[in-house]
């Protein structure tokens, strides 16, 4: 029930959700790579090891994705639809393929979700992955739930209903910008309409006539 849950918000993901009570000791934020990679997310871990076995690691996450600029080391999505962002982000994965459907989330929202099995050579177990996507305005968002493919495999994933069930979108908080950037514009337009008035200021008083742009173009045709 909601008494059991805590809320997360995140004006810089432009989203709130809630969680369960006993995750919040696991919440790790990201927002370090925000600029270098395009990823800023939320994940909570789970890591247990028990005496003589191998750990067990589970991980779910949100990652928000501005869907116009570069994403890692890959080209924009540049995406028109849920349905692109879906494809796109597929696409950068080297997984295999177990099944996919279209879905909603919180306040109806249309989403994708996504189930994979991540079984390189170099990982001792193989992990199954539940990625669920969806849109909001110029950012693509990526609900991940990942754990080893066995009989634990669903042990948070109540949790994770919990997340796509409650997730609330909101305007992405605008970076801050030093002021000798953000006015960098409206200074150069300042000091092209002080160049242009001194010029005519100039003429004028020289008795020169000045042709507006459509005046010269009628005089010459």
């Amino acid at each position: 029930n909601a008494e059991s849950l805590q809320l997360y918000q995140n004006p810089k993901l432009g989203l709130s959700f809630r969680y369960p009570l006993e995750w919040k000791e696991k919440l790790h934020e990201d927002t370090t790579d925000c600029k270098k990679l395009n990823m800023c997310g939320v994940s909570f871990l789970f890591i247990k090891s028990f005496p003589n076995k191998p750990l067990e690691y589970f991980d779910v996450s949100v990652t928000a994705i501005k869907l116009d600029l570069p994403y890692q080391e890959n080209a924009p999505c540049n995406c028109k639809s849920l349905l692109d962002f879906v494809k796109w982000k597929y696409s950068l994965g080297d997984v295999s393929f177990i099944n996919d459907n279209q879905t909603k989330i919180a306040n109806n929202r249309s989403a994708w979700q996504i189930e994979t099995k991540n079984d390189l050579p170099n990982d001792l177990t193989a992990h199954k992955t539940f990625d669920v996507l969806t849109v909001n305005g110029n950012y693509g968002y990526v609900f991940k739930y990942y754990a080893e493919d066995n009989p634990n495999f669903g042990k948070y994933l109540d949790g994770f209903h919990n997340i796509l069930s409650t997730v609330n979108f909101t305007t992405v908080e605008p970076e801050k910008k030093p002021s000798f950037l953000t006015n960098s514009d409206n200074q150069s337009k300042t000091e092209t309409n002080e160049i242009t008035k001194l010029t005519l200021d100039s003429a004028n008083s020289s008795g020169i006539q000045i042709l507006s742009t459509n005046s010269f173009t009628d005089s010459l045709g």
